[in-house]
C-alpha cells in the first residue's frame, strides 16, 4: 500500500477494520443528527396574523420557519425557550384561557399572533397534517437511534456490505 502524507507527517496507507468503519460511521451518523435537530422548522400559519418587532402589521403569517437552535453557551438555546413558550400555552389551557395571546417569533423576525391553543399545536401536538416540534424532535431521537442499532448490528454480524449500504442521512423528517 501506498504510503499517504498529511500536513507534514507520512501515514501508512492501511484499511480499516470493520470496528473502525463502524466507529466512524456512528461518528458521521451522530454529526448529521446534530446538524439536523437544529435545521429550522417549516409551519403553516395560514392567515394568522404577524406583526413586526414595532407592532406593525406584516400580513397573514403564512408558512414560517422557527430556529432549532442548541448552542447555549453563546445565548441560542431555541429548545429551552420553546420548552418555555409550551409550558406558558399549557398554563394558560389549564387556566381555561385558551385564546390567551401567545406569540411566537420566526426567522423572519415576525411575531405570529397565536393564541395559546394555537401555539401548543405547533410546539407540542401537531395538527394532524404537520409534525410539531416536539414530534419532530421526537421522530428525529427515533431515526438516529434505528441508524445507531444497524450499525452496532452490522458490526456484531461482521457484515462490512450492510455497514457499508447504511444511509446516515435517511429517514429524517423534512
Amino acid at each position: 500500500m501506498t504510503p499517504r502524507t498529511i500536513g507534514n507527517a507520512r501515514l501508512a496507507a492501511q484499511a480499516l477494520t470493520l470496528a473502525e468503519k463502524a466507529a466512524l460511521k456512528r461518528a458521521a451518523a451522530e454529526a448529521y443528527y446534530n446538524q439536523v435537530r437544529q435545521t429550522p422548522m417549516t409551519w403553516d400559519f395560514g392567515q394568522i396574523e404577524a406583526l413586526d418587532d414595532d407592532g406593525v402589521s406584516a400580513g397573514a403569517a403564512g408558512v414560517q420557519t422557527l430556529q432549532m437552535r442548541d448552542d447555549p453557551y453563546n445565548g441560542q438555546d431555541d429548545l429551552k425557550n420553546w420548552l418555555s413558550v409550551g409550558a406558558g400555552a399549557i398554563t394558560a389551557l389549564l387556566g381555561s384561557a385558551p385564546t390567551t395571546l401567545q406569540p411566537l417569533k420566526t426567522t423572519a423576525n415576525v411575531w405570529v399572533q397565536t393564541t395559546a391553543a394555537q401555539a401548543l399545536t405547533v410546539l407540542v401536538t401537531g395538527d394532524g397534517v404537520q409534525l410539531s416540534a416536539l414530534q419532530r424532535g421526537y421522530v428525529m431521537l427515533q431515526t438516529f437511534g434505528a441508524i445507531k442499532k444497524a450499525i452496532a448490528d452490522a458490526l456484531e454480524a461482521e457484515d462490512e456490505q450492510a455497514l457499508d449500504a447504511i444511509d446516515v442521512t435517511a429517514g429524517y423528517p423534512a
